[in-house]
C-alpha cells in the first residue's frame, strides 16, 4: 500500500525489472546476426592478442582451447548484459519525464529518434562499439513511462531512480 500513497504524492513508483518475452527467447543469447558477428570478431581479436602476447614473450602457452574458453566465457557476460528487459515507472508529477531523460543522459545515452510516444536512446559511442540491442526505448503512456532495453542498463536506471526517490519518500 505504500506504493499507492507514493504515487498519490507525485513520487514515482518504480517496478522491478522484468523479462517480457517467453523464456525460450532468452536461451538464444544473441538477439541479432549483427550482434553475433560483432561478438565473434571481438572474441577472435582478443584471442589473437592473448595468443600473440604469450608467444612473443615466450611464456608457457596454455592449451589454445583453454585460452579460447576463457575469452569466450568472459565475453559472454557482455552478451547477457544486453538481454531484453522492461521497467515501468509510474508517476503523476510533471517533472518525472525530465528526470528520466536526465538520468539516461547521465548514463551516456543520447536521443536517437522519436516515433509516436516512444523515444529511442542509443549509447554515446562510435557505431562499431555499440550494439542495437543496447538501445533503451522510453515509451510514455498516461501517468506511466515504460522502458524497454538491456537488462543491465535497466537495473542501473532503476537503482539510480530508487536512490533519488528514497530521500523524497
Amino acid at each position: 500500500m505504500q506504493t499507492t500513497s507514493a504515487a498519490a504524492n507525485g513520487v514515482p513508483c518504480i517496478s522491478p525489472v522484468v523479462f517480457p518475452y517467453p523464456h525460450w527467447r532468452y536461451l538464444l543469447l544473441f538477439q541479432s546476426r549483427r550482434q553475433f558477428e560483432s561478438w565473434l570478431v571481438a572474441v577472435l581479436l582478443a584471442a589473437s592478442v592473448v595468443y600473440l602476447s604469450v608467444t612473443l614473450w615466450h611464456q608457457p602457452l596454455l592449451p589454445l582451447a583453454s585460452v579460447l574458453a576463457a575469452v569466450v566465457g568472459v565475453s559472454l557476460c557482455s552478451v547477457m548484459m544486453v538481454l531484453p528487459a522492461q521497467l515501468t515507472v509510474s508517476a503523476t508529477a510533471p517533472d518525472t519525464m525530465p528526470l528520466l531523460h536526465a538520468r539516461l543522459c547521465a548514463l551516456r545515452y543520447v536521443e536517437g529518434c522519436r516515433f509516436g510516444k516512444s523515444i529511442v536512446f542509443r549509447q554515446d559511442l562510435p557505431r562499431f562499439l555499440r550494439w542495437d540491442e543496447a538501445e533503451v526505448i522510453m515509451r510514455t503512456e498516461p501517468d506511466t513511462v515504460v522502458f524497454t532495453g538491456p537488462v543491465f542498463m535497466l537495473k542501473v536506471i532503476r537503482s539510480s531512480l530508487l536512490r533519488q526517490v528514497a530521500p523524497l519518500a
